[in-house]
């Protein structure tokens, strides 16, 4: 697999569809408090400058197999490029371990996140998105995207 993180690992945590406002407002315009505290998940990527990169792909699947949209927050916005979200269709790809593995392979429409640097830039590239599953865990996607 070419990615970040193994798709297990992370398919057995997040699926799905994320918006997100630059300036760190809610997406719903809901201001919840989870009950717990973020936890912090990196995200790599490596990109050509001026190309695009999915960096993540973000919903909570439930024990019945329908999906909850995370509020998403942009908390540290990308310098030297921007941030964009698309509607995608992936399915569910758990851990055979994870109580919703049964949920495995239901085709499922999300919003992808992608990030693209300016064509003359070339470096790392860092920024932040908090997302809260309405499960009692915010958790903080903390992003390096190398930009060459």
């Amino acid at each position: 697999m070419k990615s970040w993180m193994s798709r297990a690992a992370f398919a057995a945590a997040v699926i799905g569809a994320m918006v997100a406002a630059g300036d760190a407002s809610s997406q719903s315009g809901k201001k919840k408090r989870a009950a717990v505290e973020s936890s912090d998940t990196p995200v790599r990527r490596s990109v050509f400058s001026g190309n695009e990169v999915r960096l993540a792909v973000l919903n909570w699947v439930n024990a019945d197999c329908s999906l909850v949209r995370p509020d998403v927050r942009v908390s540290k916005q990308p310098s030297h490029g921007e941030l964009t979200f698309k509607e995608v269709r992936t399915v569910v790809e758990l851990q055979k371990s994870s109580p919703r593995a049964h949920c495995n392979g239901k085709p499922v429409t999300g919003i992808g996140v992608f990030y693209t640097s300016r064509e003359d830039f070339t470096g790392e590239e860092k920024m932040a998105l908090d997302v809260d599953y309405q499960i009692g865990e915010v958790r903080r996607y903390s992003i390096t995207v190398d930009v060459r």
